[in-house]
């Protein structure tokens, strides 16, 4: 780290020490103690609840560490496959969940529609959970999209949108949106 960011993170919790606490410490000091923090005080009852996750098998692009696999564990989620591309949310998931063998951690950043396909042959989903920070533009050029019959998808621009919208309804699945904070939207869309 340069001293120009130093600088500007020390003046950033000189000025907001609670914000800041909120957003990077308390995670933290809860995975320490090996309690699942929730990342940035998101309500998951708003993002993603739009559906039953009971006995079902979760793909979850976009795990961070590991607070939407307790989300959907907590809704009846028989097992969740929880892919991260950031190192220390991953080792921090693994570490969360490592004596319970309902999450499988994988890390992986995906940007490409390869990855999308083996994880969906790998492990055979009922339902995919996509957050992955506009990456999910590459969802229509895999090949296994409609072996997964539920997507909750978080479009990240209103162009992704757009495109998954129109991509989803040509194969045939009903697609419900919902309004997510600060113009996001999720879709939910299923058999």
């Amino acid at each position: 780290m340069d001293s120009r960011t130093l600088a500007r993170k020390l003046r950033t919790f000189k000025s907001c020490p609670l914000a800041v606490y909120k957003k990077y410490l308390h995670p933290n000091i809860l995975i320490f103690v090996g309690k699942v923090p929730k990342p940035y005080n998101e309500d998951y009852n708003l993002h993603w609840n739009f559906t039953s996750f009971k006995d079902k098998v979760v793909l979850d692009l976009g795990a961070d560490w590991g607070s939407t696999a307790k989300f959907f564990l907590e809704k009846g989620a028989h097992k969740v496959i929880a892919v991260e591309a950031d190192k220390s949310r991953i080792r921090k998931l693994a570490y969360l969940y490592r004596k319970d063998d309902r999450v499988v951690p994988v890390y992986g950043f995906i940007k490409d529609s390869s990855q999308i396909d083996a994880l969906i042959e790998h492990y055979s989903p009922d339902l995919a959970k996509v957050d992955i920070e506009g990456w999910e533009k590459c969802l229509p050029q895999a090949h296994n999209i409609s072996k997964v019959r539920e997507w909750l998808i978080e479009a990240h621009t209103p162009q992704i949108y757009s495109m998954l919208y129109n991509f989803f309804k040509t194969l045939g699945y009903k697609v419900e949106v919902y309004d997510y904070v600060n113009g996001l939207k999720i879709l939910h869309c299923r058999k």
